[in-house]
């Protein structure tokens, strides 16, 4: 109940879009996408959309999750990699709580704070899928403040590189979404020895790079799995600060 609801909020807030994407329950039960898309009406938990000069309806009840943006679904291809979970143990931050760059020996190296921890896979294997998964997107959205005066900056971070979205300067899920379906994405198998390195658990670093000597405020971990968030983490971490449990989603300014 409480995710369809969800879902006719977002519907509600942007019937006045001319273009989004939806995600929705087809045969089997597997996920179906479709971008271009205007959203006409919403009556008794049936939607009416138009594509292109076509109108079509769909019971709620189908729908999975709704974007108001139009998703470039030429990245993505079918795919039966299978569908799994995280587990994030020993999430550190800097203790110091601030990102603090320092200079050190003769060659002037950098030492930059940053954020790791360790995460455990475990695949939800489906009919026709094989044991190879996607691998995890992760993104880092950090809340520090500024060097001086009351205002705030959100830096945003990924990992691996290639997670990387075109517009890091706000939260967007919709930009994730089409990074995460892109056929770029590399598929590893969890259980093979070069993959593993030997242990069933794995290690990330992120390092806070560009945030220098600013207070960090807060942080928010979104983790992708093969085209869903499968965890979501948050931390305030220095309490001096007031933040709103939705911060990462209200804070628009950035880099």
């Amino acid at each position: 109940m409480k995710k369809t609801y969800l879902i006719l909020l977002s519907l509600f807030c942007s019937l006045s879009s001319f273009a989004g994407t939806i995600i929705y329950k087809g045969t089997n039960n597997e996920k179906k996408f479709v971008s271009e898309i205007d959203i006409l009406s919403i009556d008794r938990n049936i939607i009416t959309f138009k594509i292109g000069k076509t109108t079509r309806t769909m019971p709620m009840s189908r729908m999975y999750k709704y974007y108001d943006t139009d998703i470039n679904m030429n990245l993505a291809f079918e795919d039966n990699s299978s569908d799994y979970e995280i587990t994030i143990l020993d999430f550190q931050t800097p203790q110091n709580k601030k990102g603090i760059t320092k200079v050190t020996g003769k060659k002037a190296k950098k030492k930059v704070n940053s954020v790791s921890f360790e995460y455990f896979i475990r695949l939800r294997t489906q009919k026709n899928q094989t044991k190879n998964i996607k691998t995890p997107y992760f993104y880092l959205y950090v809340l520090a403040a500024a060097n001086k005066g009351d205002s705030r900056t959100m830096y945003s971070f990924c990992y691996p590189e290639e997670a990387k979205i075109k517009n890091t300067k706000t939260y967007n899920e919709a930009l994730m979404f089409e990074q995460a379906i892109s056929s770029s994405r590399h598929v590893i198998n969890p259980n093979n020895r070069i993959h593993s390195s030997g242990a069933p658990k794995r290690k990330i670093t992120i390092p806070l790079d560009g945030i220098g000597e600013r207070d960090i405020i807060a942080m928010y971990l979104v983790v992708w799995g093969k085209d869903e968030i499968i965890h979501t983490e948050s931390k305030h971490i220095n309490t001096q600060y007031n933040a709103s449990k939705n911060w990462h989603l209200l804070t628009r300014s950035g880099k």
